[in-house]
């Protein structure tokens, strides 16, 4: 990279670390510099979050408001306005970019006149020396070309090919494979495996030296969460059936396979004993067990059947979700689900019980996997990984959470640690949903014609615009993930792209059909149609649900506050938020101006008078995307014995009729204005392999 550059109206002095402007220098701190630097190799492109943590950041752990600040400060450095900008735009969603014209100022010095240089170097001692000057520059020359050492920095190309992981494949059959593991005693795999979306998840093990594979459970159950203990001879697992999920335990031999198979709980609605992990010394199991309102963490004792208490959560959402003793029996790594859309790592002492971590994560981790330290010795700290692609290394010692360079949606769920920087995973291709229209099952057609939306890619939240004649759905890949509409001719417009490890949920769309409503990362949001810009109207600090539409100039939602839900209201045309009615968590009104409310004990009510409401269900769930009404009739969705079932309620007579749709299928769904469809998202066998994938160093 050259030393100096024009950059608009200002000089760039790299070795100086200034920017100059007529008799005017500011000298730059060393993070707004490298983040210049980087800004100044990919000039006129968007520079996502992801890169900046990567290459300025150098992958430690930063907040959004941190990064903001060195934005600020090279803003200020250019006297630039972030509204109006000439040098650094705020690209909505995505990330910075450099606008500014960037050109090198050439290197080589300005030579004095000829007769000048000639005087300089005229006598022979001089001449020497420069003989000699030379010759051990070109020697330093020689031996860094020879070395391959090089001050530049590398080709924007090659460190991006330098942040990808080696990865080999270690499974190779059709169809897909799901929560592995392994052990090193007996050097095999076990995992769970379907070749085909209708199928029940059945039990495979892989010997890794022979490359055989077997299946070892023939019959009409579902065996997922299968794990080896530490020895490799015991094998505990999660069989599920239309009577309900039970956590079973068994002998395991690579010969014979599974023996002695007794169940270890009882037969009960999953999730309320949902298995983990095993203790270090094979003697206990860990769960996570729902106790009415959250999760907490209970260890199983498997010898006298006894169940004791690890954590007490107080979390009004998932509470403690998931845990893992460190393999020296001392410590447990809980994962907890604090609020929405907020998670923490917590590391307990087994000894003492006291609380050793507790760190924010940024992700929803699923799988967590310790580290030894060097040669083995002792704990260095974990590994979490998430089903969208996050991978993260948390160093114990230095309280540092890292980001893995590289990681991506499609490659995720570690499950061993097979050396420095090398992990076993699960990698799938991201074409794991499509959406899909299917006749209203209570009204009678004889035929009809139905739309289905295919991609490469994952698509999700589909919702009818109100004349029925286009859709709004979101589309997430490995690079990006995107709100889209398409229209009845097939036409796709992209209405805005994010990031695609983020989440998005609550799509609606306003009366007059100028605005998308939503929820992206637990940010309520408004996106103009006609502009494609997007307003968030809360913070990140806030656990706000269920934003709703009231008409095309007012929303309402919900808010978190002191152990408290509290309804408001915000007008999009004054930016003035308001505090709402007390004791009801979602308002809603439908095009027609009729009003329905929902309680904090899911209670669906219809507002019938100012005064008076009418009493119509208690609502399984009351996500927004789980229950529309249509007419005179009210449809809502839930899980029941593995499958989706929607129900329609008459709301005048009350009556019900209940219709089952499959495994497949997303709670979420959409009627047609007509009432003669719905739209539904369907998920779709993600083909995937168990590999082995080696890192570039965090």
């Amino acid at each position: 990279m050259n030393e100096k550059y024009n950059i608009g109206q200002y000089i760039f002095d790299k070795q100086q670390s200034s920017l100059t402007f007529e008799h005017s220098s500011v000298k730059l701190e060393p993070l707004p510099l490298a983040f210049l630097l980087f800004l100044i190799e990919h000039q006129g492109e968007t520079i996502t979050k992801e890169q900046l943590l990567a290459n300025v950041w150098q992958n430690r752990q930063v907040t959004d408001d941190s990064i903001r600040r060195v934005v600020k400060k090279l803003r200020d450095g250019f006297n630039d306005d972030a509204r109006q900008p000439s040098y650094i735009k705020t690209v909505s969603m995505q990330g910075y970019q450099l606008i500014a014209k960037v050109s090198p100022i050439s290197s080589e010095p300005d030579l004095a006149p000829t007769q000048t240089r000639h005087d300089t170097w005229s006598t022979p001692q001089m001449k020497k020396m420069g003989l000699v000057i030379t010759l051990i520059g070109l020697f330093i020359l020689g031996y860094f070309f020879i070395n391959g050492m090089s001050t530049q920095p590398a080709h924007p190309l090659k460190a991006a090919l330098a942040n990808q992981p080696s990865i080999k494949q270690l499974t190779h059959l059709s169809g897909s494979e799901l929560g592995a593991d392994y052990n090193p005693h007996n050097n095999l795999l076990l995992f769970s495996h379907r070749d085909n979306n209708d199928e029940d998840w059945q039990l495979y093990s892989k010997n890794l030296t022979t490359q055989v594979v077997k299946r070892l459970i023939w019959d009409d159950a579902s065996y997922t969460r299968a794990m080896f203990s530490p020895e490799g001879k015991q094998v505990f697992l999660l069989r599920s059936d239309k009577l309900g999920s039970r956590t079973w335990l068994a002998q395991f031999d690579d010969e014979i396979g599974l023996s002695g198979l007794r169940a270890l709980t009882k037969t009960t609605e999953f999730p309320d004993q949902y298995p983990l992990s095993w203790s270090s010394d094979a003697k206990r199991l860990y769960f996570s067990v729902h106790n009415g309102s959250t999760n907490s963490i209970f260890s199983l004792e498997i010898a006298t059947q006894q169940w004791q208490q690890i954590t007490f959560s107080n979390a009004q959402i998932q509470g403690d979700y998931s845990a893992k003793e460190s393999p020296d029996g001392h410590s447990l790594a809980v994962l907890s689900n604090v609020s929405d859309r907020r998670y923490s790592l917590k590391i307990i002492d087994l000894k003492t019980k006291s609380l050793v971590t507790e760190k924010s994560l940024p992700f929803y981790a699923s799988n967590i996997l310790w580290q030894a330290g060097a040669q083995g010795l002792g704990v260095q700290g974990l590994m979490l990984s998430s089903f969208k692609g996050d991978l993260y290394h948390y160093q114990i010692e230095h309280d540092l959470l890292t980001q893995q360079r590289g990681s991506r949606p499609g490659l995720n769920d570690i499950f061993y640690a097979c050396g420095e920087n090398c992990v076993y995973m699960r990698s799938h291709d991201m074409n794991y949903s499509d959406l899909y229209e299917m006749p209203n099952p209570f009204v009678p057609q004889s035929t009809m014609s139905t739309l289905r939306i295919e991609s490469t890619d994952a698509d999700f939240h589909p919702i009818y615009n109100h004349q029925g004649d286009s859709i709004y759905y979101t589309r997430k890949g490995q690079n990006k993930a995107s709100i889209l509409l398409q229209n009845s001719q097939g036409l796709t417009q992209e209405l805005f792209s994010f990031n695609p490890r983020h989440i998005l949920v609550d799509l609606s769309l306003s009366p007059d059909e100028t605005h998308l409503l939503g929820k992206l990362e637990n940010r309520v949001f408004i996106l103009n149609l006609q502009t494609k810009q997007m307003k968030f109207i809360t913070s990140a600090l806030e656990d706000v649900y269920f934003p709703n539409w009231q008409n095309s100039q007012m929303i309402y939602f919900t808010r978190q506050q002191q152990n408290n839900q509290i309804l408001f209201s915000y007008d999009i045309t004054t930016d003035k938020l308001e505090r709402a009615e007390q004791g009801y968590i979602i308002r809603r009104q439908l095009i027609d101006g009729r009003l329905f409310v929902v309680d904090k004990q899911n209670n669906l009510f219809e507002q019938v008078s100012e005064t008076s409401f009418k009493f119509i269900v208690q609502l399984p769930a009351p996500g927004l995307e789980n229950w529309h009404i249509h007419q005179h009739f009210l449809y809502y969705s839930q899980h029941k014995n593995q499958n989706v079932v929607i129900t329609r309620q008459d709301l005048v007579s009350g009556a019900e009729q209940t219709h089952r749709l499959d495994r497949n299928i997303q709670l979420a769904f959409s009627i047609h204005p007509s009432g003669k469809k719905l739209l539904l998202t369907q998920f779709l066998l993600a083909n995937s392999d168990l590999v082995e994938v080696h890192w570039p160093k965090p």
